[in-house]
């Protein structure tokens, strides 16, 4: 009987595990420095000359999408900058159009308070004169 299959309730090492201890009593053994795994085991499958520019073409396609993902992402922010500073900017004109409305009004107004104001002092200096006329009239008939 295997040694395993004795004992049941004793963890199983993950492949990377055993790579590991396998490396560590590899090192104490040669008695080597290294820590580089050389090769990928004998029994290791390499990958061919296609598999190998299919899987640069993949990483490729992942960077380039990931690129055209960012730029959409940046095109729309754009877009909205560009909404907000449009916003801003008829925001900005329709107040300088009220604010020259305003001005326009209130200088009416003051030509309007003007011309009245004069068109009183005209109206009295009327009345003067005409008070003046007859009492020189009275005066020259006494």
């Amino acid at each position: 009987m295997c040694q395993i299959e004795a004992e049941p309730d004793r963890q199983m090492l993950t492949t990377a595990e055993e790579n590991m201890i396998f490396l560590s009593s590899y090192k104490e053994t040669t008695q080597i420095k290294s820590s580089k795994v050389h090769g990928q085991g004998y029994l290791a499958k390499y990958r061919t000359h296609m598999e190998l520019i299919k899987e640069n073409l993949e990483v490729h396609a992942r960077a380039e999408a990931a690129a055209k993902e960012k730029r959409l992402a940046f095109e729309v922010e754009v877009g909205k900058m560009k909404e907000q500073l449009a916003h801003q900017a008829a925001e900005r004109e329709r107040e300088k159009e009220e604010n020259r409305r305003k001005m326009q009004e209130d200088l009416e107004n003051a030509n309007i308070a003007l011309k009245e104001e004069l068109k009183q002092e005209f109206l009295n200096m009327l009345a003067q004169q005409k008070e003046a006329t007859i009492n020189q009239y009275h005066a020259s008939l006494c």
